[in-house]
C-alpha cells in the first residue's frame, strides 16, 4: 500500500486528523458504504502501532477472509476512501479560515435570496477580517472577495447606484501588486543562487500608485525589492524600519522571507567591504529573535546561531553575545549543542584576548559539522599566532591541512580554508627585515579572491611592518 496516495495521506495524518476523519467517514452524508468505513478502520488500526507497509493482499485477506484476492475490488475501495480523504482536507482548509468560511456562507445566503442572513454574515466576516492582525496580500484579497460578494448582491437586488466600485478596484490592485512584489523579491533571491534570468511581466514596478503604496503588503516588499535589485541602501534603511514596525502584520513564513532578504542584503554589503553592515545585520538578527522568526519548532539553526555570535563579536557587542549564547543554547539541535556553544564562547573569549579561556572552550568544541570544525581550527591557529607560539602553530597548521585533504565533496570550502593555512604559513616564515617581502605578501593577500580572514591578515602584516621599524 505504501505507493498509494491513500497510504501517504493516512501516514501524514496526526491523531487529531484521524479522530476527525473517522467522524467524517462514518457520516452517511459523506459515505454510505460500509466496506469503505471498514477499510479505513483496518488501516487506522494498523497505523496505530507503526507506519510499516501492509500489502494489498494482506488488506484484502483481513477484510474478506476466505475470498479470492480481487485487485480491482481493493483498488476501488482504496480510490473511494482516498476521495473521502481529499474531501476531508478541503473541509479542513475551509473551516480553518473563518473569514473565507463566512464569505462562502454569505454566497450561499445570497443565492437563496435570504437578505438578512446575508447581511449579518457579511458584517460578521468584515469584523473578523479587520480584527485579525495580518495585513499581507491575502488580507487585501479577502477584502476584495468580501466587497465582490456585496457587489454581486447589489446586482442581484438592483442596488448598484448605492455601491462604491472604486473600493473593489483598489483592493484588487492591492492584491495583485502585493503578490507581484513578493514574487519579484523571491525571484531576485532565486537568481542569486541559481544564476537564472527571468523576464518580468507587463506590470511596471516603478509606477505604483500613491493610493497603493501605503499598504503594508506593498510598501515593505517594494522597498525590499528596490534595495536588492538596485543595491539601494536608502531603500534598505526604509525596509529595515518597516521590518520593525510592520513585519508582524504578515504570517510567519513571509516574515522569515523578509528577514532573509535583509540578512542577504547586509552580507552582500559586508562582502563588498562596507563594515557598517556588520552592525546592521546584527540588528536584523536581534529583531528576528524578538519576533521569533529565527526560531522554528523551538530550534535555531546552528548556522544562524554562529552568524549571530560572529556578528556580535565583530562589533564588540560581547556582553550581549554571551547573554545570547546562554539564553538560546538550548534552542540548538541536541547533536550540535555542546560543540556550537563551546565554539561560540571560545570566539567571544578570543575577541576579549582571553586566549587561555578561548583555547579551553575551542579544544572541546569539535563535533559532527566539518565546517564548524574548520572554523575552530582556524580560530585556534589565530590564537597561537597572536600568542607568538609559532612552533605549536606550525604543527597545528599541518594537522589542519591533513584534516581538509581528508574531507570529500566540500566544494569551494577546500580552497577557502587551504588559502588561510597557506598564508598563515607564509606569515610565520616571512623575513620581516625585508620590507619588499612584506609589501609583496600584502599585495597578494589583497588580490586573493578565495581568502577568508583577509582583514585579520592585513592587520597582522601592518603589525609586522611596525615591529620591523
Amino acid at each position: 500500500m505504501k505507493r498509494t496516495q491513500l497510504w501517504k495521506i493516512l501516514c501524514a495524518f496526526d491523531k487529531k486528523d484521524i479522530r476527525e476523519f473517522r467522524k467524517f467517514v462514518h457520516s452517511p452524508f459523506f459515505n454510505q458504504r460500509e466496506d469503505v468505513t471498514q477499510l479505513f478502520e483496518m488501516l487506522a488500526e494498523h497505523l496505530k502501532g507503526n507506519k510499516t507497509d501492509i500489502s494489498k493482499e494482506a488488506v484484502f485477506e483481513l477484510m474478506f477472509p476466505n475470498e479470492v484476492f480481487d485487485a480491482k475490488r481493493i483498488h476501488l475501495l482504496s480510490s473511494l476512501l482516498n476521495g473521502h480523504c481529499e474531501q476531508y482536507l478541503i473541509w479542513k482548509e475551509r473551516v480553518a479560515d473563518e473569514v473565507e468560511a463566512k464569505i462562502i456562507l454569505a454566497k450561499a445566503y445570497r443565492k437563496l435570496k435570504l437578505d438578512k442572513p446575508f447581511a449579518d454574515t457579511i458584517a460578521e466576516a468584515k469584523a473578523l477580517h479587520e480584527n485579525q492582525p495580518l495585513r499581507n496580500a491575502e488580507y487585501h484579497e479577502k477584502k476584495y472577495n468580501l466587497l465582490l460578494e456585496e457587489f454581486d448582491y447589489a446586482i442581484q437586488n438592483k442596488r448598484l447606484e448605492d455601491f462604491n466600485l472604486q473600493e473593489v478596484l483598489i483592493n484588487l490592485d492591492k492584491t495583485f501588486v502585493s503578490r507581484f512584489l513578493r514574487l519579484e523579491c523571491a525571484i531576485l533571491s532565486h537568481q542569486a543562487v541559481a544564476q537564472k534570468e527571468y523576464e518580468s511581466g507587463v506590470f511596471n514596478i516603478n509606477n505604483i500608485s500613491d493610493k497603493l503604496i501605503n499598504a503594508s503588503a506593498i510598501a515593505i516588499y517594494q522597498h525590499g525589492y528596490q534595495a536588492i535589485k538596485n543595491n539601494d541602501e536608502a531603500a534598505f534603511d526604509v525596509f529595515m524600519e518597516l521590518l520593525k514596525s510592520d513585519s508582524s502584520k504578515f504570517p510567519i513564513n513571509e516574515q522569515k522571507d523578509m528577514f532573509l532578504m535583509a540578512i542577504n542584503f547586509c552580507i552582500k554589503q559586508i562582502n563588498a567591504g562596507k563594515d557598517i553592515y556588520t552592525a546592521k545585520v546584527l540588528e536584523v538578527y536581534k529583531n528576528g529573535l524578538i519576533q521569533r522568526v529565527l526560531i522554528e519548532n523551538n530550534l535555531i539553526s546552528r548556522f544562524t546561531f554562529n552568524n549571530i555570535v560572529r556578528s556580535a563579536a565583530l562589533v564588540k557587542d560581547w556582553d550581549w553575545a554571551e547573554d545570547f549564547i546562554k539564553q538560546y543554547a538550548d534552542k540548538l539541535e541536541l547533536a550540535y549543542r555542546e560543540s556550537i556553544t563551546s565554539f561560540s564562547l571560545g570566539r567571544i573569549a578570543y575577541e576579549r584576548k582571553q586566549y587561555g579561556v578561548a583555547l579551553d572552550f575551542l579544544q572541546r568544541a569539535e563535533g559532527h559539522d566539518f565546517l564548524i570544525n574548520l572554523n575552530i581550527k582556524i580560530l585556534i591557529a589565530k590564537i597561537f599566532y597572536e600568542m607568538n607560539d609559532f612552533k605549536v602553530l606550525d604543527s597545528h597548521l599541518h594537522a589542519a591541512k591533513t584534516y581538509i585533504n581528508r574531507q570529500k565533496n566540500i566544494g569551494y570550502h577546500k580552497e577557502l580554508y587551504s588559502s588561510i593555512i597557506k598564508y598563515l604559513q607564509r606569515l610565520i616564515n616571512i623575513n620581516i627585515s625585508k620590507p619588499n617581502l612584506l609589501e609583496k605578501l600584502k599585495e597578494e593577500i589583497e588580490n586573493e579572491k578565495a581568502l577568508g580572514e583577509k582583514k585579520w591578515f592585513l592587520v597582522q602584516l601592518e603589525a609586522l611592518r611596525h615591529r620591523k621599524m
